[in-house]
């Protein structure tokens, strides 16, 4: 099984970072230092959610092998296959028929592909792997309950599961629903061990709803429903995941979103009327066959619960459904499949029918993980079998944006724009960025200032908190204004430095933790001749952030303009300390010792500069002016 699933799986071991990796991993300042993992445990928002566990496997990554891909894709297989395995030995254990074929068929079925390939999801992997352990060990706690140690651990790996992810709060209902389908009944011995697990679950649970409406943001418009419309919902997604575990064809990273209004369209009612239904009918059904369908049935639908739309989480603000969310939720299904499976056909043509399946999902899973290699060909993806996603057209644009390929960004942005009826300030915002990136900086600001207009009022501070970057992208496109303006009009460049300096502060009032504007405020401080601020503003970031680098080379820059070589050259070499091959420090060293006359220091400081960015324009000038300088040596 081991062999298998890591067979499945890899090719995400090529792949790289996609969507919400970077604040997860490549761009959480609390990867970087013990403090960080201080804060992940002890401060509630110091991450999107409080899953301190999954983002301290992240801190420990960070410091192996620190934003190399390979690692994290490596470490999620195995915690997948390892939790296959262990789901296989409960099968085993609570005697569930053809327990190999279903755990081999969870394990590699394509909609657990999302799961695995895509870093973010440690969290799935990782929880789910704790919830089979805990699972486990409260099973082998009910051998002998005169001796605890099975279900203290038990206790432990599911506080762990929380800590890992919440989604896995539903295990004590599992439990009791695994004794009802083996006894028949559960009593109040049976209930009351589990009191532990209902409280930490609840309380967990309680607070990433709580996170994901005021941290994380998901709240406005787009969550606008009635209670009618999310029973709508919840039916829809069962269906939706049902037929897709049957039939895993045109799987989606980000699935169309619903157009909900069960009052104009009553036929959406049949949806969770179906469901009702079904589950009746299984209920009224089990005396004839048996307990275990209603059982299977009802695990799915319990254990999909806090993904169906009741409570908000954010990816709703694209799509009610997505792969990830069934990932425990399909043992519910699949073990009914393989019951049918065993029951109509004999054994030998049932293990052919089911090699070939896990084969067919196998060659699924090789072939989907490419759509998981970058941004790029994830959304050029998402819009291939959906051309009207929003966040499809807007995703790519910043994909392509970032490849320098500003054109068609800027495409791609306006058609995210001219979609985004509810959501029109995202695509606006980088529209601004394509025009900023042309130089265009006039236009750019109107962008953003329309961004804020696109905005909802709101009291919610996490709304509000959003404000905070269309100040900070003014802030840019006035600084460069002003740069750009300084030789030609000194007067205007002054106005720009001074709007400048105010966007910065702005953004940095509605957001306190804004590190980068932070910096940059530094460098405009710089600019005007304020050093004393610009020094304050840096220690400010590095109290946010110690390892960051701009704050080090800012807080050098103004050093310099002080007359303070040596303490600059040592703000220097704390960002090297960070970021070795970071050429603007190493460029700036060779600047002091240049103006000191140390013409060979300051020409082997260039060419080190140019060795890794041989298009750097300002090392060049540099070097070849120190060589002037020292007589051409």
């Amino acid at each position: 099984m081991l062999l298998i699933c890591i067979l499945a799986f890899s090719a995400t071991l090529r792949n790289g970072f996609i969507w919400d990796d970077d604040h997860h991993v490549t761009e959480n300042i609390q990867l970087l230092s013990l403090q960080g993992l201080h804060n992940i445990w002890l401060t509630f928002t110091s991450e999107p959610q409080y899953y301190p566990l999954t983002h301290t496997t992240f801190w420990i990554e960070y410091h192996l092998w620190k934003a190399n891909p390979q690692g994290y894709h490596i470490d999620n297989v195995l915690l997948h296959a390892i939790g296959a395995i262990v789901l296989w030995r409960i099968l085993v254990r609570i005697k569930i028929p053809g327990a190999y074929w279903v755990a081999m068929i969870w394990a590699v079925h394509p909609l657990q592909l999302e799961s695995v390939a895509w870093v973010t999801e440690r969290k799935n992997v990782l929880s789910g792997l704790l919830y089979f352990l805990a699972l486990w060990t409260y099973l082998k706690s009910e051998d002998n309950r005169a001796h605890q140690g099975w279900y203290l651990t038990s206790l432990v790996l599911f506080l762990a599961a929380l800590f890992s992810k919440t989604v896995v709060s539903s295990l004590p209902v599992v439990i009791l629903l695994i004794f009802w389908w083996q006894r028949g009944k559960v009593t109040w011995d049976d209930v009351m061990p589990l009191a532990p697990m209902f409280a930490a679950g609840f309380v967990l649970g309680c607070l990433t709803s709580w996170m994901e409406r005021h941290v994380v943001g998901a709240v406005g418009p787009a969550f606008d429903f009635t209670i009618l419309d999310r029973i709508c919902i919840a039916g829809h997604a069962v269906w939706f995941y049902l037929w897709k575990i049957l039939w895993p064809v045109r799987l989606i990273f980000i699935y169309p979103r619903w157009d909900i209004d069960p009052v104009h369209r009553p036929w959406q009612l049949v949806y969770p009327a179906a469901v009702i239904a079904c589950l009746l009918a299984l209920w009224l059904l089990r005396h004839r066959l048996g307990r275990g369908p209603i059982a299977a049935a009802l695990f799915f639908v319990i254990t999909l619960f806090p993904a169906l739309g009741f409570v908000n989480v954010f990816p709703m603000r694209y799509s009610f459904v997505a792969d990830h969310f069934q990932y425990l939720a399909g043992i519910g299904p699949i073990i009914l499949i393989v019951a049918l499976i065993a029951k109509i056909f004999p054994r030998d043509l049932m293990t052919g029918l089911l090699c070939v399946t896990v084969a067919g999902f196998c060659v699924i899973d090789l072939l989907q993980s490419r759509v998981y290699f970058d941004s790029e060909t994830l959304w050029a993806d998402v819009l291939s079998k959906d051309p009207n996603s929003m966040i499809g057209h807007n995703d790519l644009g910043i994909a392509l944006f970032n490849d320098g390929k500003i054109d068609e960004a800027e495409a791609h942005f306006r058609q995210a724009l001219s979609m985004a009826h509810s959501d029109p300030y995202t695509p606006q915002l980088w529209i601004g960025q394509c025009e900023e990136a042309r130089g265009n900086h006039s236009d750019a600001i109107e962008d953003y200032h329309q961004a804020l207009l696109d905005l909802p009022d709101s009291s919610e501070p996490v709304l509000h908190m959003i404000r905070a970057e269309p100040y900070y992208k003014m802030g840019v496109s006035y600084a460069a204004w002003a740069h750009q303006t300084a030789a030609t009009d000194p007067t205007w460049a002054r106005y720009y430095l001074h709007a400048s300096i105010d966007a910065y502060e702005t953004c940095i009032s509605i957001n306190p933790t804004h590190e980068l504007a932070m910096t940059n405020l530094a460098a405009v401080f710089t600019d005007a001749g304020l050093e004393d601020e610009a020094i304050a503003w840096c220690r400010k970031a590095l109290a946010i952030n110690p390892e960051s680098v701009p704050a080090h080379i800012n807080w050098g820059n103004a050093l310099v303009f002080q007359n303070l070589p040596d303490d600059a050259l040592l703000q220097y070499q704390a960002a090297l300390a960070i970021a070795p091959d970071n050429v603007q420090a190493i460029n700036n060293i060779g600047q002091v010792y240049a103006s000191e006359g140390k013409y060979d220091q300051a020409i082997s400081q260039f060419r080190q500069a140019l060795q890794i960015d041989p298009s750097n324009d300002l090392a060049r000038h540099n070097l070849e002016s120190a060589l002037l300088k020292s007589g051409g040596k």
